[in-house]
């Protein structure tokens, strides 16, 4: 996994509910940083953070990662392993069953590590 380049993500976007959480996790466990904000800087509708546009709706419930959501977020990252053991430090955050550099975030979106 030599040659890597800096993490990224092209562009993806979800909905979510706990817009402060997911920020605090794709900054400070995978690396990445914000790109823009749409709406009020305190309490914004949208935020562009490392390609992933979250879109902020109140009333989304999530689910698990069996049901109607994107399947998984790739992000290539420079260091696999560093990334995959901060990111399962965080809380509700679980390794996906069977895959050596995925994770499940706690409302259920599937994350894959990936290094080109």
């Amino acid at each position: 996994m030599e040659g890597c380049r800096k993490n990224w993500v092209e562009h993806t976007a979800i909905r979510i509910k706990d817009l402060a959480w997911y920020l605090d996790f794709f900054q400070n466990a995978v690396g990445l940083s914000i790109t823009e904000v749409q709406g009020d800087e305190k309490h914004p509708d949208q935020v562009w953070i490392g390609g992933l546009q979250l879109t902020v709706d109140p009333d989304y419930i999530p689910r698990d990662y069996t049901e109607e959501r994107g399947w998984h977020i790739g992000i290539n990252v420079e260091d696999v392993p560093a990334v995959m053991q901060r990111a399962c430090s965080w809380e509700g955050v679980t390794p996906f069953p069977g895959k050596d550099h995925w994770f499940v975030l706690p409302d259920g979106l599937v994350i894959e590590l990936v290094c080109k």
